[in-house]
């Protein structure tokens, strides 16, 4: 028990003294990594029909997962949420029996053996998983519990992640609209009519077609105010 406590204390540490969330999230599972002995610590999040790994973990040794890992289908995963439905943390010990329970589904990530799961929540809101994969005979006892210690101090630096993107995405967007409103007087001041139209998305952009079109409609958009404005005069 002493050495479970002093364990999550030492995550905690390592994780929300960091002043960048990523970091912080990285440290943690690196360290639950090594007190379980684990080969993999994964960090999955829900994103609509897919569980994306964003964070991985490996033990020296181990082959670190692809990009192409990074997806895997919610359907995929339909045992592991009829268990969370029941409760918050568990184990599987054999993974072999796992699978010849649910045949359906499918191994996400190779060399799996035994796993121990915790669900993220956050203020009642679902994010994901972390997942301690093939911990050591004498830790996987525990593992679980342990996972389940240190969820809502994931689910935290998630939370924090996701506001300094959105912070980061303002400040940019805030300079951006400065600076087009100048451009804006100076062509107004030069009697040149100009209509102008820009958007922000996060990075990576998954379909860039869709924020051209986004930018193209605000700027529609504002031709017709100017085209308003000038009937009424």
């Amino acid at each position: 028990m002493l050495f479970q406590e002093a364990s999550i204390n030492d995550a905690v540490r390592l994780g929300m003294y960091e002043t960048d969330p990523v970091h912080g999230i990285r440290q943690m599972m690196a360290r639950i990594g090594r007190q379980l002995e684990a080969d993999r610590i994964v960090l999955a999040e829900e994103q609509g029909d897919f569980l994306h790994l964003t964070y991985r973990w490996n033990a020296e040794g181990i082959l670190p997962l692809g990009d192409d890992f990074q997806l895997v289908p919610r359907s995929d995963m339909r045992p592991v949420f009829a268990r969370f439905a029941k409760e918050s943390s568990f184990s599987i010990p054999d993974m072999d029996i796992y699978w010849q329970e649910n045949p359906d589904v499918s191994p996400h990530i190779p060399g799996l053996k035994r796993v121990a799961l915790a669900r993220l929540a956050l203020d009642g809101e679902p994010l994901g998983y972390i997942e301690a994969i093939n911990p050591s005979d004498k830790k996987f006892h525990y593992a679980s519990e342990l996972l389940a210690s240190l969820t809502r101090f994931f689910a935290i630096l998630l939370r924090n992640r996701d506001m300094m993107k959105r912070l980061d995405r303002l400040s940019k967007s805030d300079q951006l609209t400065g600076l087009l409103e100048r451009l804006q007087a100076h062509f107004e001041a030069a009697k040149i009519s100009i209509a102008l139209g820009c958007t922000t998305t996060a990075t990576p952009i998954d379909n860039i077609d869709d924020v051209l079109k986004q930018a193209d409609a605000l700027m529609y958009r504002q031709k017709l105010e100017q085209h308003r404005q000038k009937n009424e005069f």
